[in-house]
This record gives structure tokens, sequence and C-alpha cells, in this order.
């Protein structure tokens, strides 16, 4: 069990079929569910089911007598289950609870029965690349740089072609990654979604404690529990991290950077804060350094 292998794990477009009928039609029979969302093609309803699976171990739905439903979701008093439609428009968070919950990550290191183990181990190890210089582009540049960075080769990230593929087509759903042209490391959009839920429009944050309310929703950004895992199997002759203790990495700096340039956090610094942490630049150059953190949200 796990979630990259989209051959036998589902995939993120079904999923959304899937929630999308739920959320409209509430608790529905399975094979009912199953009918609705298929063309009924023996591939479709295949795939139909092993999604259905996949997420019912990892808590998103429950079955009870046949019928399947929503399981327990994040608590906070700013989404409203009861409307219409605000599932679905979470629906990105609530997969990434279920993605990053203990009880879906204990066998961390496990190969095939990891349940979210494994975009867990992929997410961390690209987030915590110099995206100055690392592409998703190619896979078998990917393995190269994996091989190399790797201390333990019991210990693997992505493993295959197989789990690179279910990585490029999860990342950027559930928000950590970016295209224009080519896919880019970027966790810009999970960090926005989170950030509407957990932080007050207007509220000032020091640093610290913003980043560490961060990592703990986000447990693949820097400081989080899953990052931490994974830098530490990383060879330090093949990978660097940030110049200093106070330097964000590149990929949580280019966030940041950018919610500040779209107005929906402020930078600033005090000068009698205890603490200071540094934007990263091309090159391993401070692009910024600041003591607390204003989030405005929405722009303003």
């Amino acid at each position: 069990m796990s979630i990259l292998n989209t051959a036998s794990d589902g995939l993120y477009n079904v999923l959304i079929v899937l929630c999308g009928v739920l959320d409209k039609e509430g608790g529905t029979e399975k094979d009912k569910l199953i009918n609705i969302c298929s063309n009924k093609e023996d591939a479709s309803v295949l795939k139909i089911r092993q999604t259905l699976l996949r997420w019912t171990q990892l808590g998103l739905f429950v079955e009870n007598n046949g019928v399947v439903d929503f399981g327990n979701h994040p608590n906070t008093n700013k989404i409203n289950l009861r409307k219409k439609g605000e599932i679905m428009k979470y629906l990105p968070v609530f997969c990434r609870q279920f993605i990053f919950s203990e009880d879906n990550n204990k066998n961390f290191w496990d190969s095939e029965n990891s349940k979210a183990a494994d975009i867990n181990r992929a997410l961390s190890w690209i987030l915590a690349q110099n995206i100055y210089n690392f592409s998703l582009h190619k896979n078998v540049e990917i393995q190269k740089i994996e091989s190399k960075q790797l201390n333990d080769n019991k210990k693997r990230l992505v493993q295959n072609s197989t789990r690179l593929n279910g990585l490029k087509n999860w990342a950027p759903y559930l928000g950590f990654t970016s295209t224009v042209n080519n896919m880019i490391v970027d966790p810009t959009r999970a960090i926005i979604q989170e950030s509407e839920i957990i932080f007050e429009e207007g509220a000032e944050y020091v640093v610290n404690d913003f980043l560490r309310t961060l990592a703990g929703k986000l447990p693949v950004l820097d400081g989080g529990t899953y990052r931490q895992r994974v830098e530490e199997v990383l060879d330090p002759r093949h990978w660097q991290k940030p110049p200093s203790p106070e330097m964000l990495s590149t990929s949580l700096s280019r966030a940041l950077w950018r919610l500040e340039l779209a107005g929906i956090i402020e930078l600033e610094t005090r000068s009698d804060a205890d603490a200071n942490r540094l934007i990263q630049r091309q090159g391993g150059q401070q692009l910024k350094s600041f003591t607390h953190v204003i989030y405005r949200g929405d722009g303003q």
C-alpha cells in the first residue's frame, strides 16, 4: 500500500470525481458510487475501485454497511462542511491532512507497506534540493541525484520511474510544484491554502513561531518531521544544507518571497527581536532578513 504507484494506488483526478459525487449526493452505496463515477469499462471501474480503496485505507472515506461517505475532516471553524462545495474547495487540504497523518506514516522507510510515507519521502527530498539547479524534467537524472545523495541505499526516496511519475502526478495537485513550461519545485500553493486556515488576517507572528506552525501542518517543509528524517540520510558530500542555520531552503525561500510580492504576507525586521531568518536567493546569497511575519491574506 502506497500512493505513488498510480497503476495500483489510484489517481488524484479519479479522487476528485469520487469526492464530487459524495459532496453532492452524500453517503452513497458503494456499487452505485462506482457506477456513477465510471464509464462502465473494466479499466475505468478498476481505477475507481483502487482509488476508493486507497483513500478509505488512508481515512478520507469511511464505509459502513456498504455505504461510502467522507471520514473526519480537519477541525477548524474556518471551514463550514455543511456548505455545499466547501469540501471540494478544500479537498487538497483534506488530502494533505491524511497524507501527513502520523498513523499513515508509521512505516516511514518501508518500500511497499508505507501507506503515505512514499510521497512524504519524495516531497521532502525534492523540497530539500537547490531548486536553482534541480530539475524534475528527466527521471533518469533525478534517479542519479538520488543515488548520489543517499547514505543508506535501503532507504530509498523515489525508488523508480513509476513512483517518480506518481510524484509528478500528485505534487501539483497537493500544491508543492508549479508548471509553466516545465514542472518546478514550488510549495507556494500549499502554503497559501494552509495559511488561510491556521493564521489570522492582520496578525503578527514571530518568525520561528510562524515557521514552526507551518511545518506542523506541512511537515515536508524546513524543520518538519518528515523533512528532518529525509535530510538525516542524505550524504553531506553531495547535498548541502543552506549556508547558515538562519537561512531557509531555496524552495521555502521562493514561496515566502512570492507570498510577500503578492501581498499575502509581510516579512519585517525588528531590531529587538530574538531571532531572524534569511530568504535565500540563487548562489546561496541572502535576499532578505526578517524577524516577524504579518499575515494579510488574500493579497490585502
